[in-house]
Parts: structure tokens; sequence; C-alpha cells
């Protein structure tokens, strides 16, 4: 359907994008900021409701955008007076919030579960890395940040559109993945990172930014590793320490994982 142009900020056709700042995503439905992150949405497959934008990011999208979208062009003072914050980036979409990944069949497969993490740009930045090192799903407990708020899409760059990303329980993680090798980081390990060989099927464990894991899950792990760190430096960013993981244990693009 063709655009709708907008000058009024109060068009009630705008309700779904009005001030975004600390609003929680409602009855299923997500909102999405960026260009890039939007673009991604638009290009995955997944539904999209509305998009709002100015006429010059327009023909950029409009590609991308499925023909039953309802898309809004107003000037960028308009949109910045709806969403409530000075938006920089003129794109803001929203949609149904994405269903859960289906099971995978058995055969290789690789997990990072996320557990309590608190911060939503941490949380992004972490599927953003996954999205990155080829990691087939992410689970992230009900104690963390919602992978498909705003500020955890923006820091995702849009990859959780791309990645499947299941909010999961542990008790019914640890049930559906019980088949794989669970690692988890720990700074009393004697194992250094570069030292793990993995097989084809594992999950890596993460934990909460100050708590780090829980005992009950790290109990679970029943391989451990360590990333070695200068003297003084204890740990790292988790969304670092999961790259400089995920960077050992997978494999460059077209080769395969050795055992052991």
């Amino acid at each position: 359907m063709p655009p709708d142009r907008i000058q009024d900020p109060l068009d009630s056709r705008l309700d779904a994008f009005r001030h975004l700042p600390g609003r929680s995503p409602e009855g299923g439905e997500v909102v999405a900021e960026s260009e890039l992150a939007v673009g991604r949405w638009l290009s995955s497959g997944l539904p999209v409701r509305a998009l709002l934008t100015t006429p010059e990011r327009w023909p950029r999208l409009e590609p991308l955008a499925p023909a039953a979208l309802e898309v809004f062009l107003a000037p960028i003072g308009v949109i910045r007076e709806v969403v409530g914050f000075p938006l920089r980036r003129g794109v803001v979409a929203c949609g149904p919030r994405p269903a859960p990944p289906a099971p995978r069949p058995s055969g290789e497969h690789r997990v990072v579960v996320a557990q309590g993490l608190s911060d939503p740009r941490n949380l992004g930045a972490l599927v953003r890395n996954c999205r990155a090192f080829g990691v087939d799903e992410v689970v992230v407990t009900p104690s963390s940040a919602d992978p498909f708020s705003r500020r955890a899409i923006r820091a995702s760059a849009g990859h959780v559109f791309e990645l499947p990303v299941r909010v999961e329980s542990l008790a019914a993680a640890e049930d559906r993945l019980a088949g794989l090798e669970w690692i988890a980081t720990s700074p009393s390990a004697t194992r250094a990172l570069g030292e793990l060989r993995p097989g084809p099927r594992w999950v890596l464990v993460v934990g909460n930014e100050g708590a780090g894991i829980s005992a009950e899950l790290l109990e679970r792990c029943r391989t451990r590793v360590r990333i070695p760190l200068a003297p003084g430096v204890d740990s790292l960013n988790v969304a670092a320490a999961t790259a400089v993981c995920l960077h050992a244990l997978c494999p460059p693009p077209g080769q395969g994982l050795s055992s052991g």
C-alpha cells in the first residue's frame, strides 16, 4: 500500500510509536529503531506491522517492504515528538513478537544460554556476537532482559530477527538440550579456553553481569574453562567474554569442528 504522509504528531495512527522510552512490549508487539535493525527485520521474513520513517530514508527501505506493510512518512521533528526522544536514525517499526523457534533436528547444534543478563544492551550485543560466529540458537532465561526490547534490538543491530532466540527456563533448556556438551567459563577452572576441542553439539553458558553463572547451573556444566587474562583482571564484560569464547569454539566458515 502507498505510504501515508503525516504532519501532525498527535495523529492517532502513530499511537503504536508513541512515548517509547521505558515502555515495555505490550500485547506481543515489539518496536525496533534504526535503518539497519529495521532493514534486517524486513528482510527476515518475520511479520512487521507498521513503519514510520522520513521521506528521505523511505526509498532505501521500500524494496524490502512487504505489500501489506503500513508505512507512515513524516519529518524527523514530528517523529521525534511522537517517539519521545531525539531519535537520530529516523526509522522505527513495530510488529508482533517473533514466535519461539521450532525444535532443531539432531545434528550439529551450537547454543548459547544467557542466564540472568539484566542489561538489554549486553544481551543485544551478545546476540550480535552469536550471529557473527555462526551460533545456531540463543536461549535467554526469563530472569534476563527481554531480547526483543527496543534497546536489545538496537544493540543487536537487528540480528535478533535473523537468529533463533528462545526465552526458556533453565529446566526446560536442560531437558531439551540434554544431549549436548555443556560448557562454562570459570576463573577457577584449570583448563584454558584455547585447550578446548569440543564436538559439533555444545551449549556455552554465560551468566549475570555481577553474579556470574549460578552454582546450580555451573554444576550442570561438566566442561569448565577459563579465559586467560592479565594479572589483576578477573573478568570481562559478558558480551566481550562470549565473543572471545565463540572465536575459540566456532570454526571459520567452511571448516568443521574436531572432536576431543
